[in-house]
């Protein structure tokens, strides 16, 4: 590796990036605004009961109590599934920026050890703390999907702290149980799921720049100095519609043509593990798959 590689690299890496960032946060807004109708729906019904109340008296039902009611809960769910999905918006910036920031800096770092590139007069050193907030942000992410909204507080630095307040216990995933990347597709794709009660106490693998232990925490300590950047028995290949590393629980598609092959729960919306015998193709195979049905009708 020189320093040719390496800014081709990232001038390659980076190209998409701002657009990625910018089209995330324009998802954020656009949930923000229905939030913000939502909110207003259900207080204005609020309004109406207790307005009611004050002329009526406490013992009077209103004559559309129930559907008003009824009316608000739906609003309220709303609101918690727009807050989670944005969570999971913010986390995705965070992780796609955080993923390219760590290792910008640690190919940085390796060039300067083989003297390819002097060293800055004043470095910028790649601390535990930055390690520490690439680590969380990677954990934080995948709990996001699963978490529930947790009202905000004077003592919370950032949104994203806030998600990662309890790092839950996560399921190892077929795919990070894998033996190699380079398996069939065909054969992986058989077994959607490896149960949790099979693997209780996984041992810690500390080959690659990921470290699986109870809670799936990432060791970048020990792989950075172990493997180097990017560590040698990592998977880096790009999965799901959001092209993002394995991470997680993933399931596979059944079409053996996709081309995204494994796909991340939270970006397809399962929240259980599908059945052993059960056939699952992704929404965009399943799409393909509709317009070539309603072709052969026609």
């Amino acid at each position: 590796m020189d320093t040719s590689t390496v800014l081709e690299k990232y001038t390659q890496d980076l190209s998409n990036l701002p657009l990625e960032v910018r089209h995330l946060l324009e998802e954020i807004k656009s949930k923000d605004v229905q939030v913000s109708e939502a909110r207003k729906r259900y207080q204005t019904r609020d309004h109406q009961l207790h307005k009611f109340i004050r002329t009526n008296g406490t013992l009077t039902k209103h004559p559309k109590e129930d559907q008003l009611y009824s009316k608000i809960e739906e609003d309220m769910k709303l609101v918690q599934k727009l807050q989670k999905e944005k969570i999971l918006l913010a986390n995705t910036a965070l992780f796609l920026i955080s993923k390219h920031l760590y290792h910008f800096e640690t190919d940085i770092a390796k060039l300067e050890r083989d003297e390819l590139l002097p060293p800055l007069e004043h470095p910028i050193e790649l601390t535990e703390v930055s390690k520490d907030e690439y680590a969380k942000s990677l954990n934080g992410f995948s709990d996001s999907a699963s978490a529930t909204p947790t009202p905000r507080n004077g003592s919370s630095a950032t949104p994203v702290a806030e998600t990662v307040k309890k790092i839950q216990k996560k399921k190892l995933s077929v795919k990070g149980a894998s033996s190699s990347s380079a398996q069939s597709s065909s054969a992986s794709r058989q077994v959607k799921r490896l149960r949790s009660e099979e693997i209780e106490d996984p041992l810690p693998y500390e080959g690659g720049s990921l470290a699986f232990n109870g809670n799936v925490a990432m060791s970048i300590n020990s792989a950075a100095d172990a493997n180097g950047p990017n560590g040698e028995d990592a998977d880096n290949n790009l999965y799901c519609f959001c092209q993002r590393v394995s991470f997680g629980e993933m399931i596979g598609c059944d079409n053996e043509d996709c081309k995204y092959e494994w796909f991340h729960w939270s970006c397809v919306g399962i929240t259980s593990p599908p059945k052993d015998d059960e056939i699952w193709y992704c929404p965009d195979c399943a799409s393909k798959m509709e317009k070539r049905k309603k072709k052969r009708k026609n």
